[in-house]
């Protein structure tokens, strides 16, 4: 996002500088934490997280992008619908797509095996979804602790080896 406005027009760049950020694209698996897509959309994209989701939406080196919400409550999910609450529409693409995980379980556990365990699946969750897509070993940006700190994704197995 450059300025206030979604465009992905970017301020003194020639279109050959964007032919070669194309040719470097990288795949996207973005997960957001507390907010939701829906979340950031009625708040115009004004907390962080949701302004990085607008950059990377906007960004031409982004081939493939998907989002992720955090995990929401099944039984929660049914009462919001029924009581005509709907979910903002996601630009989707064969590029783009949102992923919506859900369980029975309205907040998260507190003990870490418990905690291991949900993350593991919510990553499944995730490479399942960033295979539909055609991801090609997505870079994973989150702003999500429990993700940071649980995930089993190849890529943040990576960094954590880094930091020891």
């Amino acid at each position: 996002m450059y300025g206030d406005d979604l465009s992905t027009e970017r301020p003194n760049s020639s279109v050959s500088d964007w032919r070669e950020e194309v040719e470097d694209a990288h795949d996207v698996v973005f997960t957001f934490y507390m907010e939701t897509w829906t979340n950031a959309v009625g708040a115009e994209m004004y907390m962080t997280g949701p302004r990085l989701l607008a950059t990377l939406m906007s960004e031409p080196s982004v081939r493939r992008l998907l989002v992720a919400n955090p995990y929401r409550s099944t039984p929660i999910q049914w009462v919001r619908r029924l009581c005509g609450q709907r979910a903002a529409p996601f630009p989707r693409s064969p590029h783009r797509d949102l992923v919506n995980p859900r369980r029975i379980r309205r907040s998260d556990p507190t003990s870490v095996r418990a905690l291991e365990r949900v993350y593991s699946e919510y990553d499944r969750v995730l490479e399942v979804a960033a295979g539909r897509l055609g991801a090609v070993r997505p870079a994973v940006i989150t702003t999500s602790p429990f993700v940071a700190g649980y995930s089993t994704t190849a890529l943040i197995e990576k960094i954590r080896k880094m930091r020891l």
